[in-house]
């Protein structure tokens, strides 16, 4: 996790390291779709208009959605979605950084929020890093879930590759 600065925005918080990678979207011969997301901790109070994660291959192509939202982490719980946005995911979007570009949006210093990503029709494998047991990483929760399932699954030690950029 760090903060980094490029050109008209500056990441308030990252997480760049992937060793592994989560599937989202929908696969043709399965009738789940396939949702993933990440919670984090905000470090600084910002104006947060711009969510990347890494692409790390599009099996599929497809539009795919992400959403914002408080989260409640003494229960685990996702809160109304404060912001939201989607795009056209295409094949040659491999092994970069996809940005989702919301409407500006307050987060403030040590609050928990969360993203979720998901898709009916694009199948993409996104960055993931799984962390050794005792590596304290403070970059949050990974959560997975398919669309049937109401919860999903929290994972302490993996995380995915993401970026929280506010504008300068």
């Amino acid at each position: 996790m760090k903060t980094t600065s490029n050109g008209r925005h500056h990441s308030i918080l990252t997480q760049l390291f992937h060793n592994r990678i989560s599937w989202i979207g929908h696969f043709n011969n399965d009738p789940n779709i396939k949702k993933a997301g990440q919670v984090f901790a905000c470090p600084d109070k910002a104006e947060v208009d711009r969510i990347e994660v890494f692409s790390d291959m599009v099996q599929h192509p497809g539009t795919m959605q992400m959403t914002l939202h408080r989260f409640d982490d003494k229960n685990n719980t996702w809160g109304p979605i404060i912001a939201a946005a989607e795009r056209d995911i295409q094949l040659n979007e491999n092994a970069r950084w996809i940005s989702f570009d919301i409407p500006p949006v307050s987060l403030e210093k040590n609050q928990n929020y969360g993203f979720i990503l998901s898709s009916a029709d694009a199948f993409v494998a996104l960055g993931e890093a799984a962390w050794p047991n005792n590596t304290d990483h403070h970059c949050g929760q990974e959560w997975t879930a398919d669309d049937h399932e109401s919860g999903g699954r929290f994972y302490d030690h993996f995380s995915l590759a993401y970026k929280l950029d506010a504008r300068d």
